[in-house]
């Protein structure tokens, strides 16, 4: 929480709930989310009544017209609702004139968005308090207080719930961004070219599959390229993720570094690992969230600094999020909970905030080996399963590791990615360097004996893309611009 947040977190006195006010009535887009969320019943006889009646006229106004009233309109308005309730007291109709003056006394061109948002959902916060205070002494059962707080969370939460006037050019002003290429072509290819900031990609997969695999490799691959990646995992300690980073990051085989000590390692390991560390230091950190962490509320902290700092992530990955889901459910102190549903919120909480920050996602999620097993061909179908769907369809991408043979081929297959040219890839996973690659021969999946064979009537896999950089041969990384020319790529 920052320090504005901080001073603004119980908003009281009245003058800056005028100024409430008046970006509530006002500022066009503080006015749309107002004119929904803000209820005349929010305001209490600690605000005094003629709140209540400025904004029960001035939001009724502005859903109607689609802008706020002019002064003299919402004055006249407002007096004649007092009129009609029989508050004909000359000190009460003096007091609505005179709020109404000091809300359209104030002028501010342009608006500060974003103060105005500030201040709304500092009053939200009051209000919050105040009803939670009560629904403690209405409730006996403490699931009861906690599915009502729920309730009034949800309806008082603005941050994703913004509208925007596309046609609005002057205040909206849009960004064609292009995609920005990982580097780790099989994702890049299933997702369109590469990420967007703001986007929220999720790996589904069965235990041992990958996802921690896949999950690394893309992060050194953005390291390697100076974009950022803060890493959260919730299974792994950092001390026990780190050796597979670097096995990654310089490609050494993982057995040689494996539970040694760094003084131990013959030179040319250390020398290769020390390298690859000096290409990416800084741009990669752990965050051991392995044995505690039950809410979002850190890793949004940890962004915000990270943004105040001016080192803004490329990309933000959660390994993995049932850890999560099963701590915020004890943490509810409730049972019997349908912890899907739990996940579901956490996924939309997660997409508010990479909008809000505009920064990518990475959530890792795993399914039942067993639903891994009835897999066609070992090409997952996953993603309208009940396992699966309430995860894969909440992310803006979703990509699953179908079942692996024993000689590491899978098939990686994504959800619903509009500008890929592929949905499906053949992959092999070298789990040696912590590394998939991808195939350039026709394979097809033998279900007698489990793995994939290849076949004799063709020598290459139409459609799947191999990356350069990630065969035995390893020639220089290209430069990020050389993906235009790579087949089944869209830039």
């Amino acid at each position: 929480m920052s320090d504005l947040d901080d001073a603004l977190r119980e908003l009281g006195g009245r003058n800056m709930l005028v100024r409430m006010l008046t970006y509530a009535i006002r500022c066009p887009q503080v006015a749309r989310i107002a004119a929904q969320k803000l209820q005349p019943m929010h305001f209490n006889e600690a605000t005094q009544f003629e709140f209540v009646i400025v904004w029960h006229v001035a939001s009724a106004m502005i859903r109607e017209y689609s802008q706020p009233p002019t002064e003299q309109q919402l004055v006249d308005v407002s007096l004649n609702v007092l009129h009609g309730q029989g508050r004909s007291e000359p000190a009460l109709q003096d007091s609505v004139q005179r709020l109404a003056h000091e809300v359209y006394a104030y002028d501010e061109q342009p608006w500060h968005v974003e103060y105005g948002m500030r201040l709304l959902n500092a009053f939200f916060n009051q209000v919050f308090i105040r009803e939670l205070t009560q629904l403690g002494q209405q409730y006996d059962s403490r699931d009861a207080v906690v599915d009502a707080i729920a309730q009034v969370h949800q309806h008082m939460r603005i941050e994703s719930s913004q509208m925007m006037d596309p046609f609005d050019l002057e205040t909206n002003q849009p960004n064609f961004l292009p995609r920005v290429p990982t580097g780790v072509m099989f994702f890049d290819t299933l997702i369109g070219g590469g990420i967007l900031p703001s986007e929220v990609y999720g790996v589904l997969g069965p235990s041992g599959g990958g996802k921690t695999v896949m999950a690394i490799q893309l992060a050194c691959s953005l390291a390697e390229r100076n974009m950022r990646v803060e890493y959260f995992t919730y299974e792994q300690p950092v001390r026990d993720l780190q050796p597979r980073v670097l096995a990654c990051a310089s490609k050494t085989d993982i057995s040689r570094i494996a539970g040694k000590q760094w003084c131990d390692l013959d030179n040319l390991d250390r020398e290769t690992i020390m390298a690859a560390a000096k290409q990416s230091k800084s741009y990669l950190r752990l965050h051991d969230r392995s044995s505690e962490g039950d809410n979002l509320a850190d890793v949004i902290d940890v962004i915000r600094t990270a943004v105040d700092e001016e080192r803004k992530p490329a990309m933000v990955i959660l390994d993995w999020i049932w850890p999560l889901v099963l701590r915020a459910t004890q943490a509810s102190g409730r049972r019997n909970v349908e912890e899907r549903k739990i996940l579901q919120a956490m996924t939309n909480d997660i997409k508010a905030a990479a909008a809000k920050y505009d920064v990518a996602f990475l959530v890792l999620h795993q399914v039942s080996t067993e639903l891994a097993k009835k897999s066609a061909n070992a090409k997952p179908e996953w993603f309208n399963s009940a396992e699966a769907g309430s995860f894969a369809w909440l992310m803006h991408y979703c990509l699953a590791i179908g079942g692996m043979d024993p000689a590491g081929y899978c098939w990686l297959v994504g959800s619903k990615a509009r500008n890929a040219k592929k949905q499906s890839l053949l992959v092999q996973l070298k789990g040696s360097v912590q590394r998939f690659v991808g195939v350039d021969k026709m394979m097809e999946y033998d279900r007698d004996r489990k793995s994939f064979v290849a076949r004799d009537d063709a020598n290459h896999m139409p459609g799947v893309v191999v990356d350069p950089q990630e065969t035995e041969a390893s020639p220089p990384a290209q430069d990020e611009d050389d993906y235009g020319a790579l087949p089944g790529v869209e830039i």
